[in-house]
């Protein structure tokens, strides 16, 4: 609930003109795209071998450098000021190339790790990235093309923001305790 939250009040602040502009002048999706296919799996790769990561600390350290780019990434762009429609086209981008590119990458990188099997959760990941990604940004956007023309009163945008940072509370506040029970301690001789 907080992040389809937080996503919709993410969607209100994407500009239809940027999200188009992704595909007429494609390069800075495709340097993000270059950037989270190739170097962020090589040097999750690089660094489980620099460190001697075996097992199932391997598959988590790989999982997370193949992974798709999140929601979290279009939150901290809107607070940094930054260009959250080009954030959100990366996340849909890369959310969209995981479906192949995620198996892809990890059944290479881990091919050469000595681990246990794995398997990747695809309908998880279809669901995901629909309702914490695809529809929630397509409902703030919708909202705001609606209200386009009409002078938006200061305490929607007050609202916004505060919707957006509860969201965000509400997740950093129930992230302990949703992933207490699989907390792994892991380590390693340097």
């Amino acid at each position: 609930t907080f992040v389809f939250l937080q996503q919709v009040g993410v969607g209100t602040t994407l500009e239809w003109e940027r999200l188009q502009k992704a595909t007429t002048r494609p390069l800075g999706v495709l340097v993000g795209l270059a950037m989270q296919l190739a170097v962020l799996p090589f040097l999750g790769y690089s660094l489980s071998r620099a460190l001697s990561i075996e097992g199932d600390a391997a598959i988590g350290l790989m999982f997370i450098a193949t992974a798709p780019g999140g929601t979290g990434s279009n939150v901290v762009t809107y607070l940094a000021g930054g260009d959250t429609s080009l954030s959100a086209t990366m996340t849909l981008a890369t959310s969209t190339c995981a479906f192949v590119s995620w198996p892809a990458l990890l059944t290479s990188y881990l091919a050469v790790t000595p681990c246990a099997d794995f398997t990747i959760p695809l309908g998880t990941m279809l669901t995901t990235v629909l309702l914490q990604t695809a529809i929630p940004l397509g409902i703030g956007l919708a909202w705001k093309r609606r209200m386009a023309g009409k002078e938006q009163p200061r305490s929607l945008v007050r609202f916004r923001k505060g919707i957006i940072a509860v969201a965000l509370a509400g997740i950093v506040a129930a992230a302990p305790a949703s992933s207490a029970s699989g907390l792994l301690v892991i380590t390693w001789d340097l």
